[in-house]
């Protein structure tokens, strides 16, 4: 389920104008320190790791990670591939 919220906590800390689209391709390394429990409420951090020219536009990797309130541990540490293509 944190997975899931990835793509919203992104959009939330940066915006690219010009874009048509911004496409997860995948994730490079995850794993879940700590388990999520119902009802917490998250913030993310997100760091730029990489960005790399392609045919289709730019593909970045992006380090995320995902905390909850009164939790010392992260719930998820990612690296996500996103492809941004121009309009």
């Amino acid at each position: 389920m944190v997975l899931a919220l990835l793509n919203d906590v992104i959009e939330d800390v940066y915006r690219i104008d010009g874009l048509a689209v911004g496409l997860t391709c995948g994730v490079e390394r995850v794993r879940f320190p700590a388990s999520l429990p119902v009802g917490s409420r998250v913030r993310a951090g997100v760091e730029l790791l990489s960005t790399t020219d392609s045919a289709h536009g730019c593909q970045a990797v992006l380090h995320v990670v995902v905390r909850a309130d009164d939790m010392d541990r992260p719930v998820c540490v990612a690296d996500l591939v996103i492809l941004h293509v121009p309009a």
